[in-house]
């Protein structure tokens, strides 16, 4: 977890043309914890506590002269646990259908979201993805996931392959970044900001006519879970779609049961009412 999110800051310092820990400033940290905009409060909780470990290792080795830690905000706190954002496989189309395919930010975009709509993948290993990943003859991805440093091998759709070849062709900007999904800003050396992919996403949510209901988060990982609840409902077994999220512990899909509600209806029992209600 500490090398997934200090290489993330780093290739943020990268694009603000900073190469070194002294020139790290309160604004730039700032800056960063703004990109963090639309992830998931635990996953900014862990990247903010990982950077506060790294900065103090760094201070403590004398590789910064002042401890930039205490230029990090204290992380958010979960409060308690909320159902997950599920959207319907009819909903899903209008979504991906949403996205502007005319201009080389909707090509990214567009294959990013099919990725993540049809195959379930994380938003971090989405934009890790590397042409390497990629078996073309046998229509297959192949990755080691960032959060359980598991490897996962799955299915390449069709759309999902199309997509992508699109967008190498005819939106990519010319560079040597090994990823294939990079910023559009030069020199296009790193991947989306997290900010910038969640605002594409609720514009193309806005776009598709989708109401965002209050108090539920919205964002890429939706897509993970739709992609979860839907198979649940097709009657697709909860291990089988365990196998297709590349979850460590099979235990983990269960936590999609907790929004399948045509099967928790089939689980509801019949009150028996008393003959003195009745009356």
């Amino acid at each position: 977890h500490i090398k997934i999110a200090v290489t993330e800051f780093v290739l943020f310092l990268d694009t603000a043309s900073v190469h070194s820990l002294d020139g790290v400033s309160a604004e730039l940290i700032s800056r960063y914890i703004k990109s963090l905009v639309g992830l998931a409060p635990v996953t900014i909780a862990w990247r903010i506590s990982a950077l506060r470990l790294y900065f103090k290792y760094a201070y403590l080795n004398e590789y910064v002269d002042y401890p930039i830690e205490y230029y990090l905000p204290h992380a958010p706190q979960r409060v308690h646990t909320k159902l997950p954002t599920v959207w319907s496989e009819e909903q899903i189309e209008s979504l991906v259908s949403a996205i502007d395919t005319t201009n080389p930010v909707g090509k990214r975009d567009y294959a990013m979201m099919l990725i993540g709509a049809r195959l379930g993948m994380r938003i971090g290993d989405i934009t890790n993805l590397k042409l390497t990943d990629f078996d073309w003859n046998n229509k297959e991805i192949t990755i080691i996931q960032n959060k359980t440093r598991e490897p996962l091998a799955l299915p390449l759709p069709n759309d999902v392959g199309w997509a992508i070849i699109d967008y190498l062709k005819n939106g990519r900007p010319i560079t040597e970044y090994e990823n294939i999904f990079v910023v559009h800003n030069a020199p296009y050396t790193g991947k989306p900001f997290s900010s910038t992919l969640w605002h594409n996403f609720n514009k193309a949510l806005k776009r598709a006519g989708i109401p965002k209901e209050e108090g539920k988060r919205t964002g890429w990982h939706s897509l993970r879970h739709s992609l979860a609840t839907n198979l649940l409902q097709n009657n697709v077994g909860v291990t089988m779609i365990s196998d297709i999220l590349g979850h460590s512990d099979p235990q983990v899909a269960k936590h999609y049961l907790k929004v399948d509600i045509e099967g928790l209806k089939k689980c509801a029992l019949e009150v028996e009412v008393e003959a003195y209600v009745k009356e």
